[in-house]
């Protein structure tokens, strides 16, 4: 069944596709036998053709099209034409067309108006899943890269001072919006962007998994630190998390470690091509009811213990209790168990497997040592 995309390269599948950044829509179409084109503009067809890196895909001029297109009657939107104009040149409107489940409704409404089929898809390239040799070396890159970045936020910590309940570094109150514009410098640095944010939080903020840190770090307190940056020359993404402890940790929040890090060990164990991934996140989450911490809506273990990374932050397969996903050889995912309650504060570890046939290996030499600073 043949794919057609009208989006920005935001939308991850196309993105993987044709390996360009594109801020502007463009189209997509993908043919039963393989063969892929993109429709580019004057402005983006020299540029894209010169360093299209992508075998299958072939680079076509949007303009000719776009002439067509005027001479249709009606007061629809030009990119609507334009849409209905490609189908049929490539012979596709007596067929089912596979969309994203994104894909835009005014577009759909018109060319299914036109008899043309449409059916939408929530996982255009299954095939991302599975990464090949070249996918593999990108992520290690870009894994290296973020652990570079843990070594620098914890040279940063380890400077600062505590003064009352504060940590304070050059004579500055310590502050998570300071932590994260010197990390974005540090990776910006490195060809990487953190284009989804970067997560510095302490104190009572670690109790909300993705709250993304503000105002000054607090000494005796857990300190969450979640960095995700995208390398800009290859688009695949790093993403660890680390937990830390400027000063003395209650006896709370050490056993909420204590328990993190063997539900880490744990899951990492499980890993082998094969295995359910629902039991990878039962597997952790047995390992907190064993020590006695109790989960409800708001509290405990409340997220999935991890997910795909790629092109995306999040992607196949999901690690998670309602995973239908079965790990296979090629996956690259994260594995972060976390605990958070309002009173102590939150503990996570995050660190990401490449599953193989008999196991798993890491793609990033980076450790979870110490803690405690």
């Amino acid at each position: 069944m043949a794919t057609f995309i009208f989006d920005t390269t935001q939308n991850a599948d196309l993105y993987y596709a044709i390996r360009r950044s594109m801020d502007d829509p463009v189209f997509f179409l993908e043919q039963d036998s393989g063969k892929q084109f993109v429709f580019l503009n004057k402005i983006e067809y020299g540029a894209f053709t010169e360093q299209n890196s992508v075998p299958s895909l072939t680079a076509i001029e949007l303009e000719p099209f776009i002439d067509r297109a005027k001479g249709i009657e009606g007061d629809d939107p030009l990119r609507l034409k334009v849409a209905l104009i490609i189908l049929k040149e490539y012979g596709l409107e007596e067929q089912a067309i596979t969309v994203p489940a994104s894909f835009p409704v005014q577009m759909a409404d018109y060319l299914r108006k036109n008899s043309i089929a449409l059916k939408p898809d929530s996982s255009l390239f299954p095939g991302r899943a599975c990464k090949k040799d070249g996918e593999i070396n990108a992520l290690r890159k870009s894994l290296t890269n973020t652990a570079d970045a843990f070594a620098f936020v914890e040279g940063m910590l380890q400077e600062a001072s505590i003064r009352n309940s504060e940590l304070m570094l050059a004579g500055e109150v310590l502050t998570s919006e300071r932590v994260k514009r010197e990390v974005a410098k540090f990776l910006f640095d490195r060809d990487m962007v953190s284009d989804s944010g970067i997560i510095v939080a302490s104190g009572a903020q670690t109790a909300m998994p993705h709250h993304g840190g503000a105002g000054a770090l607090l000494a005796n307190e857990p300190i969450i630190v979640d960095i995700f940056p995208r390398d800009q020359h290859t688009g695949y993404y790093g993403d660890m998390t680390r937990t830390y402890i400027r000063g003395e940790p209650s006896e709370r929040v050490r056993v909420m470690y204590q328990a993190v890090h063997e539900a880490h060990q744990v899951a990492f164990g499980m890993l082998a091509s094969g295995v359910p991934a629902r039991e990878v996140h039962k597997a952790a989450a047995a390992v907190f009811e064993r020590h006695g911490f109790i989960t409800d809506e708001d509290s405990g273990f409340i997220h999935a213990t991890g997910h795909g990374l790629g092109v995306a932050v999040h992607e196949a397969p999901a690690v998670s209790a309602s995973s239908e996903d079965t790990l296979e050889a090629g996956n690259v995912i994260t594995i972060e168990p976390g605990l958070y309650y309002s009173e102590s504060g939150g503990v996570r570890i995050e660190d990401v497997a490449l599953i193989t046939d008999d196991g798993y290996v890491t793609l990033c030499d980076d450790q979870v040592d110490e803690w405690v600073i």
